[in-house]
C-alpha cells in the first residue's frame, strides 16, 4: 500500500551570530532557492511515485513537533528532515527508533553522527518491514499465498558550517526495496540549508529531498517522493520554549504545511505538540500529533504518537545518547557575556585614552603614544585614541626629520660628507619619500666620491673599481649596514693598501659597529630583566650574525635557552592542568606555547596527541579567556606571546574582528624591534 508521509526535526539553539542586516545575503539566497524550487514543484503533473515509506520521518522529538522542524533540527536526527542542520553538531550523538504502525507496519532507524561545529559526518540505517501480506489475482475468500515486503536505506551525510549564519548539508543514500520475490535499488540524494538569523532565537531552512534514479520492479519502474521543505523556527526564554512551522511541496502532489510547539519543564522533562495537514482523510482529528520527552544525564528517551483518522495512531520511540555532552552557554548569556566584556574594554580603552592625553600636554610624548595604543589594543574601534596617536606620531616625526636634517647640512657644510650621510640616512628611515633629503644625500654622497676620486693616483680601470666599492660602502653606511660597508672599504685595501681614507673609514664603521652590538646587547639585558625571552634570544641573534664569535651574547644565549626551557615546563604544567580540567581547548593552546619556547619539549608533545585523541569543542567562555590573554600579554610587551594567542582565537573564531586587527598591530611592534 502507498505509505504517506511523515515529516520531522530537531534544532538546538547555539551561539549568537551576527546582526541581522549583516544576514541579508544569507536570506537573500534562501529566497532565491525557494522562488526556483517551488514553483517548479507547483506545476508540476499529476503522476505516481512509489518508496513512498522514504518520506516516514524520524525521531520521536520531531514526530511529536508534526514535522515542523525544518528550521529547528540539528544534531543526529537531522539527516532526515535537513542535513545542513548537521553542521551545528559540536559532539558525538547516537540515536534508536522504534515505530508501531497501523496494519503491523514496523519501522525502525539508527543514526551515528559527530561535528565539529564546522564540519559534520554522519552514518544512519531505515528499515520498514510488512508481513502476512496476501496474494490475489481474482477476489477470493483465501489467499494464493502470503508474501512479505521490506524497504532498507542506508545513508551518509556531510555537513559544513560556513561561519556566516548558515550551515550547508547533503545526504547519500541507497534505497533498496523488496515485496514478495521482486526487488529494486536505487540511488537518491538530499540537500539542505539551515539558517540562524543575528535575532535572537530566530532560525530558517531549506531543504531538497529524495532526488534520485527511478525505482525499477520487472514490469515497472516508478519515480521517488522528491519535495521540497522550507520552514521557520523561533525559540525563547532561554530555549525552554520552541514553535516551527513548514511548507511542504511534494513534486507530484499538493502543497502541505505542519506547525508544532515543545516546552521543557524542569530542564528534564519536554511536552510536544504539532498538526501535519494533506492526509487526506474527514475526521477531525486526523494529522495531530503530541508526544513527551525525558532528559536523564546524556539520554533522551522521547514518545511521540500520530493520528491517522480510521486508520488509527502511531507510536514512536526513541532513544538518543550525547557522548561526552556538556552545559551550553544559552544564546542569551553568552550575549550578556560578550556586551560585559565590550562594556569593559570600552571603559579601560578610555581611561588610556584620557591618560594619553594628560600625558602629551605634559610634553611626555613616547608615554602619550604607548597609552594611545594600549588604549586601541582594548577598543580598535575607538576613533579618537586612533587620531590622536596618529596626530602624534606625525609630530614626533616631524620633530625628529628637522633635526636629523639640519644637523645632515651643517655636517656638509663643514665638509664632514660621512657624518651628513648618515644625518640624511635617518630622515630617509623615517620618511622613505623626503625628496629633500634625498636630494641633501646625493649632493653627500657625490661630494665624498670626488674627494676620494681626486686621490686616486691609479688606473683609470683600479679607479673605477675603487670608486664603485666607495660608492657602495658608502650607502651601505647611511643604511646602517656596518658589516656591509666594511666589507666595501676593505676590497679598496686590497686594490691600494696606502688608502687612508679608506681606514678611517672602516675605523668609523666599526666603531658605529661595536655601538651597535653594545646597544643590542643592552637591549638583551633589558629584555632579560624584563623576563622577555624571546625577544632576547631574537637580539642574541643579531649580534651572531654581526660578531659570530662574542662571548657576551654566548654567555647570555645559554641563560636565555635556559629560561626558555623553564617557561616551556610551566606552560606544560599549565596545560596538564587544564587538561585534567577538561578544558582540551585552552589546554591545547598552553601546550603549543610550551613547545614554541622547547620544541625538544616531549610531555608537552605527548598531551597534544591525547588531546587530538579526544574529542574537544572550545566554548565562547574559552574564546574571551584566549582573547584577553593577548591583550595582558601586548600590555606587557610582550608581542609575540600575544600573537600567539590571537591567532588561537582566529583558528576558533575567523569573524573575531578585534583579534584580527590587534594581531596587525602586534606584528608592527615586532618589526620596530626588530629594527
Amino acid at each position: 500500500m502507498e505509505l504517506r508521509r511523515l515529516e520531522v526535526k530537531k534544532l538546538r539553539s547555539s551561539e549568537l551570530h551576527n546582526l541581522i542586516t549583516s544576514q541579508i545575503p544569507i536570506y537573500l539566497m534562501a529566497f532565491v532557492i525557494i522562488l526556483f524550487f517551488f514553483p517548479v514543484c507547483m506545476f508540476a503533473g499529476p503522476g505516481e511515485t512509489g518508496a513512498s515509506f522514504l518520506n516516514l520521518g524520524v525521531g520521536a522529538h520531531e514526530l511529536a513537533m508534526g514535522g515542523a522542524v525544518t528550521a529547528l533540527s540539528t544534531g543526529v536526527n537531522s539527516l532526515y528532515w535537513n542535513p545542513g542542520g548537521l553542521g551545528w553538531l559540536n559532539g558525538t550523538q547516537a540515536t534508536l527508533m522504534h515505530a508501531e504502525h497501523f496494519q503491523s507496519i514496523r519501522y525502525e532507524h539508527l543514526a551515528f553522527a559527530y561535528g565539529t561545529k564546522a564540519f559534520g559526518t554522519a552514518f544512519s540505517m531505515k528499515g520498514l518491514y510488512l508481513g502476512e501480506l496476501e496474494e490475489r489475482t481474482v477476489p477470493s475468500q483465501n489467499p494464493i499465498s502470503t508474501f512479505g515486503a521490506y524497504f532498507v536505506v542506508p545513508s551518509f551525510t556531510f555537513a559544513k558550517y560556513l561561519s556566516w549564519g548558515v550551515s550547508l548539508g547533503t545526504n547519500i543514500k541507497l534505497i533498496y526495496q523488496k515485496i514478495g520475490v521482486d526487488n529494486a535499488i536505487s540511488y537518491a540524494g538530499d540537500f539542505g540549508m539551515s539558517i540562524r538569523s543575528g535575532l535572537p532565537g530566530l532560525k530558517a531552512g531549506i531543504a531538497l529531498t529524495n532526488i534520485g534514479t527511478r525505482m525499477k520492479f520487472t514490469n515497472s519502474s516508478f519515480s521517488l517522493p522528491t519535495q521540497v521543505r522550507a520552514g521557520l523556527g523561533y525559540s525563547l526564554f532561554k530555549e525552554k520554549a520552541s514553535f516551527g512551522f513548514d511548507l511542504v511541496k511534494p513534486l507530484k502532489d499538493d502543497i502541505q504545511f505542519c506547525f508544532g510547539a515543545e516546552g521543557l519543564l524542569m530542564e528534564k522533562i519536554s511536552l510536544r505538540t504539532g498538526y501535519r495537514s494533506g492526509l487526506g482523510y474527514d475526521e477531525g482529528l486526523d494529522g495531530l500529533t503530541a508526544g513527551l520527552g525525558l532528559r536523564i544525564e546524556n539520554f533522551n528517551i522521547d514518545y511521540a504518537f500520530a493520528t491517522y483518522g480510521a486508520l488509527g495512531l502511531t507510536h514512536n520511540f526513541s532513544l538518543s545518547y550525547n557522548f561526552g555532552k556538556k552545559k551550553e552557554i544559552s544564546e542569551d548569556e553568552e550575549r550578556k557575556i560578550a556586551e560585559e566584556l565590550q562594556r569593559r574594554a570600552r571603559m579601560t580603552a578610555e581611561a588610556f585614552y584620557q591618560q594619553g592625553l594628560v600625558q602629551q600636554g605634559k610634553n611626555r610624548y613616547d608615554e602619550a603614544l604607548r597609552s594611545f595604543d594600549i588604549a586601541l589594543i582594548w577598543n580598535p574601534y575607538h576613533d579618537k585614541a586612533a587620531q590622536a596617536s596618529e596626530e602624534l606620531r606625525k609630530k614626533i616625526e616631524k620633530g625628529k626629520i628637522n633635526e636629523h636634517l639640519s644637523t645632515g647640512i651643517a655636517e656638509y657644510n663643514h665638509g664632514r660628507y660621512l657624518e651628513a650621510i648618515s644625518e640624511f640616512g635617518l630622515v630617509l628611515e623615517i620618511d622613505p619619500t623626503h625628496e629633500l633629503a634625498k636630494q641633501w644625500l646625493n649632493a653627500a654622497s657625490s661630494a665624498l666620491v670626488k674627494v676620494q676620486m681626486a686621490r686616486i693616483e691609479h688606473e683609470q680601470e683600479i679607479q673605477d673599481k675603487i670608486s664603485l666599492h666607495f660608492k657602495n660602502g658608502l650607502e651601505c653606511y647611511s643604511r646602517k649596514k656596518f658589516s656591509n660597508a666594511i666589507s666595501e672599504w676593505n676590497a679598496i685595501l686590497v686594490l691600494d693598501p696606502r688608502h687612508q681614507e679608506a681606514r678611517e673609514y672602516i675605523g668609523k664603521a666599526r666603531s658605529h659597529l661595536k655601538t651597535q652590538v653594545s646597544g643590542i646587547l643592552e637591549n638583551v639585558t633589558a629584555y632579560i630583566n624584563q623576563s622577555k625571552w624571546i625577544e632576547a634570544l631574537h637580539d642574541v641573534n643579531r649580534v651572531f650574525a654581526i660578531e659570530p664569535g662574542n662571548q657576551v651574547a654566548l654567555s647570555k644565549r645559554d641563560e636565555i635557552k635556559k629560561n626558555l626551557r623553564n617557561l616551556s615546563v610551566n606552560y606544560t604544567q599549565k596545560g596538564i592542568k587544564l587538561y585534567k580540567q577538561g578544558k582540551f581547548g585552552l589546554a591545547e593552546t598552553e601546550l603549543k606555547m610550551a613547545l614554541t619556547f622547547d620544541n625538544n619539549n616531549v610531555t608537552a608533545e605527548e598531551y597534544l596527541e591525547k588531546i587530538s585523541a579526544k574529542e574537544k569543542g572550545v566554548s565562547g567562555k574559552d574564546v574571551n579567556d584566549l582573547y584577553m590573554k593577548g591583550v595582558a600579554a601586548y600590555t606587557q610587551e610582550k608581542y609575540q606571546l600575544a600573537i600567539f594567542y590571537w591567532e588561537r582565537v582566529m583558528e576558533i573564531d575567523p569573524d573575531h574582528a578585534n583579534a584580527a586587527r590587534n594581531i596587525q598591530r602586534a606584528e608592527e611592534k615586532v618589526k620596530l624591534y626588530k629594527k
